[in-house]
């Protein structure tokens, strides 16, 4: 979300769970908003209305609470990946993904979680794990991802596939 600085700091101190400094933008007038943290409902609405992005959002409404946990569908996911030992991020194949970024990832970032990331040719990408120190391997090149694997021992941990 773009705003002027004084409000852009105003709503990190004002939600500090859900608005952080633009994470891919300039941090003086870009706010990340984390929407299924603590903004409520209404206010969430309000500034996609004021945005000028209105155009490029649907919304689908937010899935119910468990009635036993009382959590959100999307809050159940985050609990269950922050509780994995390692999050892998599977990355395309194909052309156009060369300079794409999948929004799972910053997902998988808020999690605070060791990431493995399988990618095709993508500087960008492959340069944002390697800052933050998470495992890396080119998608294509069996021998690297075998080495990615034994190298940093995470042959020893259980991958689950989960339905998404």
């Amino acid at each position: 979300m773009k705003c002027n600085p004084d409000k852009a700091l105003e709503l990190r101190e004002q939600f500090p769970d859900a608005v952080l400094p633009g994470y891919h933008m300039n941090k003086k007038h870009w706010n990340t908003l984390h929407i299924n943290k603590s903004i409520p409902t209404k206010l969430d609405k309000q500034w996609i209305q004021n945005s000028k992005y209105k155009a490029n959002l649907i919304e689908h409404g937010r899935v119910e609470n468990d009635l036993i946990s009382g959590l959100t569908g999307r809050q159940q996911i985050e609990k269950r990946m922050r509780e994995a030992d390692v999050l892998l991020l599977l990355h395309g194949d194909t052309e156009w993904c060369r300079e794409y970024i999948p929004s799972k990832l910053y997902d998988y970032l808020w999690t605070n979680r060791p990431i493995w990331g399988l990618i095709y040719k993508n500087e960008m990408l492959w340069n944002l794990l390697a800052e933050r120190n998470h495992f890396i391997s080119n998608s294509n090149d069996q021998k690297t991802i075998l080495k990615t694997l034994y190298n940093n021992d995470l042959h020893t941990y259980v991958f689950k596939i989960h339905p998404s």
